[in-house]
């Protein structure tokens, strides 16, 4: 599928709590049909669609937040060259930081 058509996954979950309703309510041969609806619609794998219909569809929060991926000697460096472009935005700072770094 092309990156304009893809569905986010909320609009995913949102399909497949509508969906759900239908999957629970229907007989087997009309399951069958509806989960190759459902794999068209959202370009996920049949066992992955059964996981999520059988599952809870509500989306879970964090239950912690993401660590820095950098240490403190790559933040130094970072912080000595934003001062010496005069603390430029990042999508100008970017494309310069590897001759700047060296």
């Amino acid at each position: 599928m092309p990156n304009e058509t893809t569905m986010t996954i909320d609009e995913r979950r949102k399909y497949l709590l509508i969906m759900h309703q239908r999957y629970v309510l229907a007989a087997r041969p009309v399951r069958s049909q509806l989960l190759d609806e459902m794999l068209q619609v959202t370009a996920l794998h049949r066992k992955s669609l059964l996981r999520l219909l059988n599952g809870e569809l509500t989306r879970q929060p964090r239950t912690h937040e993401r660590t820095r991926t950098y240490g403190g000697p790559v933040e130094a460096a970072l912080r000595v060259i934003a001062e010496s472009f005069d603390y430029l935005c990042a999508e100008r700072l970017t494309p310069n930081l590897g001759w700047m770094a060296r």
